[in-house]
C-alpha cells in the first residue's frame, strides 16, 4: 500500500499492489471532522492478475485516474465522484486507438481540467514497428460535452526518438503545458503546449551541465503554474521556472547528501506553491523517506545575471516642468547585490557636477530574479550648466551602468538621451498641426503639435465655427509639454455635463450627436489657426444589472431573484452573436448552519469576453493555490486569455483595461471601445469566505438590434421577459417571493444558464481547481432554507435581531440565515449600491460612441494644410502614447487594406515620456502563420496576444518630427508552431504629409 499517492484538496488516493485475488486497488481517504477516513475502495477485476508492478494515480477535483501500464497492453481507468460518492460503477476505461500488447499504456498518468495525459513508454515492445522499438508515446484524452473521455492526440518525441527511448515513462500536466520524460540515459524532458486543441512541441529541457544525473533525469516530473520539478533516481532534483518569454530555465538544483543508489531518492516528486517534496522508490527492501524543500528557500541564490528591462521618463510635478525623472529598470539574479552608477555618455567619465538625485526600489520578480528600478531625478534649474546637457541637440546624455557587487564584470550599460528644451532653445515654427482626439469619462481631448513655446489658445464653437457656445461645455485644462526642439505637444480637454448635455445647443436630438467646432490660434499671430469639426455619437441612456451575496440577482429591468446553485452560469450573452458572453462562478459555501443552507453559494469569479478581445477573468480561488494578488485579505486571480497577471498590469490590446481601487477594494474591467464595464467588489465574510459582487453597465446603444439574455435579463425595460431560455423562449417570471427566492428560481438558473461541461466555460483553472469541483447543477433543490425563511416571516420574534435589521428585505434575511448579522447588513448595502448605480447611469454619457473629426481649415503663414483624419490620428496620436493617455482606441478609423499598417508607435518604455532614441513600432503584418500566443518578442519581453502581430525596433530622429522620417529594421521573429523566422525591412516615410494611410511599406 502506498507505492503511489495523489492529493487534491481534502481527498487522497493511495494505490496498492498484490491485492486480494490479485486485483490492484485504489483507496480513497477524505478529511472529515474526525480526521482522515477511508471513504471508498476502487478496483477493476478485468481478468489480469496484479504482478506487483506499481499502478499510477492522478487526482483533480472529482476525477481520479488509475493507470495499470503493466497489464497486457496496459489499461487506464477514470473514476468520477458523483453526488459526493466514489463508486466502482462510475468508471470509464480508456484505451489507445493503436494499442498493442506490451505498450505499457498507463505507465504514468496526469490530469488537468478536462484533459488526461497517459504515457505508453514501451510502445512497439513486442513487435518492432515503423515507429521504432520501445520508443514510446503519450496520449491525451479530452472530456466531451457528454462527459465521456475521448482520445484527442498522440504525442511523439519531437525528433522521432530512437529505440529503447521509452518516451512517456513520466508525464506531467498543468493547464496547457505538458512535460514528458523517458527512461533512458539521455537526461531530457520534452515540453509541449496545447493551443486550439492541438499539442505542439515547445522545447527540450535538460539536466544541469554540472549534474551527476545524466542517466535518470526525467523519470519523475511535476508542474505547478510557472514552476516545474524534475527528478530521477540519483538523489538530484532540478527546479525550473518559465520565463517571461515562455522558455523553461533552471533556477535551483538540489543534490542530496548521503544518497545511495538503492534509495532511488528523487524517483517521486511533488511541487506545491511554496514547498516541494522529494521521495524514494526502493521496493520493499529498505525504509523510505520524503524530504521537504522550501521553493522560496532563503538560502537560494539565483544566477549571476544582469538584464536590461526598460527606460522611461516622466515629469513628477506635471504640468510644471521643473523636474524630469529617468527610470531605468533591470533584472538581477535573485540574492545578488547590484551597484548602480551614472557616467557621462562614454560610460567611463564620472560626472563632476551632478544635477540629479537618485533612488532605487526592488521587488522579487520571480524565483530566479529581482526587478530593480533606478531613478534619476533631474533638477531643471541646474541642468543646463551641467556637462551632461548637450545644448546643441538639447538633450540630457548619460550612461547608466549596473554591475553585480561580487562580480563586477557581470554588468550592463545603457546610454540614454532625453530631450529637454533649455532656456536658450529657439522658438519653433509658427505652425499648428492637429494630431487627433480621444474621449474618456464625460469629456473629449483634442491634441495638437504647436511650434515650440508658441503661445496659443483654444475655443469650442458651434458647428459653423463662428457662433460661441454658452452652455454645457467647460474647459477642463490645457496641457503643454515639449517633445523635441521643434514642437510642443498640446492637449485641450473639455468636460461635458451629463445632466444637461442632451438639452444643450450643441446636441442634435435627431442624430443623437454632439456637434462642435474646435479652433486653436496662435496668440501673437491670429492668422495661424486650425479648425476641426467634431461629431460625437451619444449613446442612449445606459443600464446596470448586478449580483451580490448568496447569489441575489437584480436584472437590467429591475427583476430580483436568487440563484442558490453552484456552477458556472451565463449571466449575459447575445442570442444573435454568442461571441459576447459574461459568466459567473457560483461556489458552495461552508455555511454556519449547514443543515439549513446546504446549497447556499456565493459568486467567486466572473469571466468576460467579446468578439476579437481576450477573455478577462477575476476570481478568488477556494483551493490553496497561490494567487498573484490580494484584495481585502482575499487571494485574487486576474487571467487574460489564461495568463495570470498582477492587478495594475497593462495589456497589448488597447481596448481592454483592468483598474484596481485600493480604497474601495473594487476592480473595474472595461472595454474602452464599447464602454461595457464590470465593477467587481471583493468581500470577505466569516461565514461565506471570500466572494465578489459584480455590477454590469451597458451603454443604451450596445448591440442595438440584438437580443441580449442571461441571468441578468433582457435590457428592454420590460421585467416580464427577463426569464428566458437560451433559445430566446420566454419563461414565466416569478409571481411571489417564494418563487423568486427558492426552488422555482433555482430550477430556472440551473436548467437554462448553467454550463454543464468545461467546454462551455470561459474560466481558467489554476492549480488545485477544476470544473468538476464547482459543478453541482445536477443536484435537486433542498428545501431547508425555504423552510427556515418561512418560519422567520411567519414569526419574526423567532429571530428578532435579524428581522429588525432586515425590515422585510428578503436578500438580507436569506444572507442572515445562511451567514450572520454582518452578512445580512452587507446584503442590504450591496442592494442599495446597485439601485443607486441604476439611477446614476441613466444620466451618464458613455464616450466614445463614435468620434468623427473633419478638418475645416488649418492656416499657417506659409501654406494651407489639409490633414487626413485617419492618417493623422493613426500616426500622430500614437506618438503620445508614452506621454499621455492612449488615444488609438477612441477614434473610429478604418485602415486601408495594405500589406502592413502602422498600428501605433510608442516610446522605449510604456512608462517613458519624451525619449528621442529607440522606439518600438507596433504594426499589423498580414500573411504570418503564427497562432495566438505563439509569437514571442524575444528582444523586449513583451508577449503579443493578438493575431498576426509583430514588434519592430527602430531608431528615429524625433527632433525633426513630424517632418522627419525613420527607417526600421524588424528583428528576427520566431513563430513557435512553424519554427520559422521572419525578417522584413520597413521604411516609414514622412508621416504628417502622407494622407493615404499607406505610410508604411513592407
Amino acid at each position: 500500500v502506498g507505492y503511489r499517492v495523489a492529493i487534491d484538496g481534502n481527498v487522497v488516493l493511495i494505490s496498492a499492489t498484490k491485492g486480494v485475488g490479485g486485483v490492484a486497488r485504489l483507496f480513497v481517504f477524505e478529511l472529515t471532522g474526525n480526521g482522515w477516513e477511508q471513504t471508498a475502495m476502487l478496483h477493476v477485476d478485468d481478468g489480469y492478475l496484479d504482478d506487483g508492478n506499481v499502478p499510477r494515480v492522478a487526482l483533480e477535483g472529482n476525477t481520479a485516474v488509475f493507470g495499470r501500464g503493466y497489464d497486457g497492453n496496459g489499461k487506464v481507468f477514470v473514476y468520477q465522484n458523483s453526488v459526493s460518492s466514489w463508486s466502482n460503477s462510475n468508471v470509464q476505461e480508456l484505451t489507445a486507438s493503436d494499442g498493442a500488447i506490451g505498450d505499457y499504456f498507463g505507465a504514468d498518468v496526469a490530469i488537468s481540467g478536462d484533459i488526461v495525459l497517459i504515457g505508453a513508454n514501451q510502445r512497439g515492445m513486442s513487435i518492432p514497428t515503423p515507429g521504432g522499438f520501445k520508443r514510446g508515446k503519450a496520449y491525451s484524452f479530452a472530456k466531451n460535452s457528454l462527459g465521456t473521455w475521448e482520445e484527442e492526440h498522440i504525442l511523439y518525441h519531437p525528433w522521432g526518438g530512437w529505440d529503447h527511448l521509452q518516451f512517456g515513462s513520466a508525464v506531467a500536466l498543468d493547464g496547457s503545458v505538458a512535460m514528458i520524460g523517458h527512461n533512458t540515459n539521455w537526461a531530457q524532458v520534452s515540453v509541449f503546449d496545447r493551443n486550439f486543441g492541438e499539442w505542439k512541441f515547445q522545447q527540450t529541457i535538460e539536466a544541469p551541465s554540472n549534474s551527476w544525473d545524466h542517466w535518470s533525469f526525467g523519470k519523475s516530473i511535476d508542474i505547478n503554474g510557472d514552476m516545474a520539478l524534475v527528478g530521477g533516481e540519483s538523489g538530484e532534483v532540478t527546479l525550473f521556472e518559465r520565463s517571461r518569454f515562455g522558455s523553461w530555465n533552471i533556477v535551483q538544483v538540489i543534490q542530496s547528501i548521503g544518497w545511495h543508489y538503492s534509495s532511488r531518492l528523487g524517483r517521486n516528486v511533488a511541487l506545491g506553491s511554496d514547498v516541494f517534496l522529494v521521495g524514494t522508490d526502493n521496493g520493499q527492501s529498505q525504509e523510505g523517506s520524503v524530504q521537504v524543500f522550501d521553493t522560496y528557500s532563503p538560502d537560494y541564490i539565483g544566477p549571476e545575471t544582469v538584464e536590461f528591462a526598460y527606460n522611461g521618463t516622466y515629469y513628477p510635478n506635471y504640468p510644471m516642468l521643473d523636474r524630469i525623472v529617468l527610470i531605468t529598470g533591470f533584472y538581477v539574479g535573485y540574492g545578488h547585490a547590484a551597484d548602480f552608477a551614472v557616467f557621462e555618455k562614454d560610460c567611463l567619465t564620472s560626472i563632476a557636477d551632478i544635477p540629479f538625485n537618485t533612488s532605487m526600489s526592488d521587488f522579487r520578480n520571480s524565483i530566479s530574479e529581482t526587478g530593480m528600478a533606478f531613478e534619476l531625478i533631474f533638477d531643471v534649474d541646474t541642468l543646463e550648466s551641467s556637462v551632461i546637457y548637450n545644448s546643441e541637440s538639447w538633450e540630457i546624455e548619460v550612461c547608466v551602468v549596473v554591475n553585480l557587487k561580487e562580480s563586477p564584470d557581470v554588468n550592463v550599460q545603457q546610454v540614454v538621451s532625453i530631450f529637454h528644451a533649455g532656456s536658450q532653445t529657439p522658438p519653433g515654427p509658427e505652425n499648428i498641426i492637429f494630431s487627433g482626439s480621444w474621449t474618456n469619462g464625460n469629456g473629449i481631448s483634442l491634441n495638437y503639435y504647436v511650434g515650440r513655446i508658441r503661445e496659443k489658445y483654444g475655443l469650442l464653437l458651434r458647428k459653423d465655427c463662428e457662433t460661441s457656445i454658452t452652455d454645457t461645455i467647460i474647459i477642463g485644462y490645457n496641457y503643454t509639454y515639449p517633445i523635441n526642439s521643434t514642437y510642443d505637444y498640446n492637449t485641450f480637454r473639455y468636460e461635458l455635463d451629463p445632466t444637461t448635455i442632451r438639452g444643450s445647443s450643441v446636441f442634435n436630438a435627431t442624430t443623437s450627436t454632439i456637434e462642435v467646432c474646435h479652433e486653436v490660434r496662435l496668440t501673437n499671430n491670429s492668422d495661424v489657426f486650425d479648425r476641426q469639426v467634431i461629431t460625437i455619437v451619444v449613446p442612449q441612456e445606459g443600464t446596470v444589472a448586478g449580483l451580490f451575496g448568496d447569489p441575489h440577482i437584480m436584472t437590467f429591468d429591475g427583476l430580483q431573484f436568487d440563484c442558490q446553485a453552484a456552477g458556472e452560469f451565463t449571466t449575459l450573452t447575445s442570442l444573435d452573436d454568442p461571441s459576447f458572453k459574461i459568466q459567473e462562478r457560483f461556489t458552495s459555501i461552508q455555511s454556519s448552519d449547514a443543515s439549513t443552507c446546504a446549497q447556499a453559494s456565493v459568486s467567486t469569479g466572473v469571466a468576460f469576453v467579446d468578439e476579437g478581445k481576450p477573455v478577462i477573468q477575476i476570481s478568488t480561488p477556494r483551493s490553496d493555490k497561490t494567487s498573484l494578488n490580494t484584495v481585502n485579505e482575499c487571494p485574487i486571480d486576474l487571467y487574460v486569455d489564461g495568463t495570470a497577471y498582477r492587478l495594475g498590469a497593462t495589456f497589448d490590446n488597447p481596448t481592454i483595461t483592468v483598474a484596481f481601487d485600493e480604497a474601495t477594494n473594487k476592480i473595474k474591467i472595461e472595454h474602452t471601445d464599447t464602454f461595457v464595464s464590470l465593477d467587481v467588489a471583493v468581500h470577505k465574510s466569516d461565514s461565506f469566505g471570500c466572494y465578489i459582487m459584480v455590477q454590469v453597465a451597458l451603454p443604451g446603444s450596445f448591440r442595438s438590434g440584438e437580443t441580449l439574455l442571461g441571468l441578468l435579463g433582457t435590457p428592454n425595460g420590460n421585467k416580464d421577459d427577463d426569464w428566458v431560455a437560451p433559445d430566446g423562449t420566454i419563461v414565466d417570471p416569478p409571481t411571489s417571493d417564494l418563487e423568486r427566492l427558492f426552488s422555482t428560481a433555482y430550477d430556472y438558473c440551473r436548467q437554462n444558464w448553467c454550463a454543464h461541461n468545461s467546454v462551455d466555460s470561459l474560466f481558467t483553472y489554476g492549480a488545485g481547481e477544476s470544473f468538476g469541483d464547482i459543478y453541482q447543477c445536477d443536484i435537486d433543490f433542498s428545501v431547508e432554507i425555504e423552510t427556515a425563511f418561512k418560519a422567520v416571516i411567519a414569526e419574526p420574534s423567532s429571530n428578532q435581531a435579524l428581522s429588525e435589521a432586515c425590515n422585510g428585505n428578503v436578500a438580507c434575511l436569506v444572507d442572515g440565515l445562511c451567514g450572520d448579522m454582518t452578512d445580512a447588513q452587507v446584503a442590504l448595502v450591496n442592494e442599495q449600491v446597485i439601485v443607486a448605480a441604476k439611477e446614476e447611469v441613466k444620466t451618464a454619457i458613455f464616450l466614445p460612441g463614435e468620434v468623427e473629426v473633419e478638418d475645416v481649415k488649418s492656416v499657417t503663414p506659409e501654406t494651407t494644410t489639409t490633414t487626413s483624419t485617419t492618417t493623422t490620428t493613426t500616426t500622430t496620436t500614437s506618438t503620445t502614447t508614452t506621454t499621455t493617455k492612449p488615444s488609438t482606441t477612441t477614434t473610429t478609423t478604418t485602415a486601408s487594406p495594405v500589406s502592413s499598417v502602422l498600428d501605433g508607435y510608442f516610446g522605449k518604455s510604456v512608462y517613458g515620456l519624451g525619449l528621442t532614441t529607440e522606439y518600438h513600432i507596433k504594426m499589423t503584418v498580414s500573411g504570418t502563420t503564427c497562432k495566438k500566443d505563439d509569437t514571442r518578442d524575444d528582444f523586449t519581453g513583451y508577449q503579443i496576444d493578438t493575431f498576426e502581430t509583430a514588434l519592430a525596433v527602430g531608431f528615429c530622429d524625433l527632433k525633426t518630427f513630424p517632418e522627419g522620417s525613420c527607417s526600421i529594421q524588424v528583428e528576427e521573429l520566431t513563430c513557435k508552431n512553424t519554427r520559422r523566422a521572419l525578417k522584413h525591412n520597413l521604411h516609414m516615410r514622412t508621416l504628417a504629409a502622407d494622407t493615404n494611410n499607406n505610410d508604411l511599406v513592407l
